[in-house]
């Protein structure tokens, strides 16, 4: 799965480092389909799926002042991939 999940991960964080950069019209809707593609798989050891669902988490309630919590989220499941 980790083939399959890192270009996933790096994805994610590559949308939600542009989102930040943007209008919060567009940043929402960037992050409305972040949140759909994210879905839990279930098929990831327990780290990676628990890495993977804080990371989802903290997308899906993100405010502009939550975009710290985000990125560090993601970024801790892709180098779990790694």
């Amino acid at each position: 799965m980790r083939d399959v999940d890192l270009p996933k991960a790096e994805h994610v964080l590559s949308v939600l480092r542009q989102a930040r950069l943007s209008r919060n019209e567009t940043a929402a809707t960037m992050i409305a389909e972040l949140v759909y593609e994210m879905a839990y798989t279930g098929l990831g050891t327990p780290e990676i799926e628990e890495a993977r669902k804080a990371a989802w988490i903290e997308i899906s309630a993100l405010s502009p002042d939550m975009w710290n919590a985000a990125l560090k989220a993601t970024e801790k499941w892709r180098d779990i991939l790694k």
